[in-house]
């Protein structure tokens, strides 16, 4: 049974809790896999309550970070759907059985990885300023007020995290 919501919740037994954020590129990538492969799982924002009470992975947070149901913590997309893929044989795959087409979708995939975000950072932070950072802001509950918290929070929130994209801009797209 499939179990996807963006509501609190305790996970049920054997289902894989996902952290990660809804702007985030590699946590949707995730979440997609998680879906097209039809493995029970539980989307928790990384900002919610649950998220922020969650293990962490050793080294540097990343998101997406899973937590498996035997407890397992990983984070990093390329190396999260190398598990799944691992630990779930017998589910729908997104690795091509001839190697050399599963080559050419890891390359692909890698590619994508690390220079699409280039151009996704570039289109997401000089255009429409505005509107991308209201929704990080409302994406991230501005703050933990969630919805319940006012719009000005929300705008103050997401106009914080503009700017420091928006400085990040040279640095990440060159």
């Amino acid at each position: 049974a499939m179990v996807s919501n963006r509501f609190p919740e305790q996970a049920p037994m054997g289902v894989m809790q996902l952290f990660g954020g809804d702007g985030s590129p590699y946590s949707n990538k995730v979440l997609a896999v998680l879906r097209y492969r039809r493995l029970p799982h539980l989307w928790i924002g990384f900002n919610s309550r649950e998220g922020s009470d969650a293990p962490n992975p050793p080294g540097p947070p990343l998101l997406p970070k899973m937590v498996f149901p035997d407890g397992h913590v990983m984070n990093d997309s390329t190396f999260l759907i190398q598990e799944l893929e691992r630990r779930y044989p017998n589910s729908r795959t997104v690795v091509p059985p001839n190697p050399a087409m599963a080559f050419l979708c890891a390359l692909f995939e890698d590619y994508c990885d690390e220079w699409m975000t280039k151009a996704m950072f570039h289109y997401r932070w000089t255009y429409d300023i505005e509107t991308a950072g209201f929704g990080i802001g409302v994406g991230a509950g501005a703050g933990g007020l969630g919805f319940a918290g006012q719009i000005e929070a929300v705008q103050e929130l997401g106009k914080q995290f503009a700017k420091r994209q928006v400085a990040r801009l040279h640095d990440v797209v060159g």
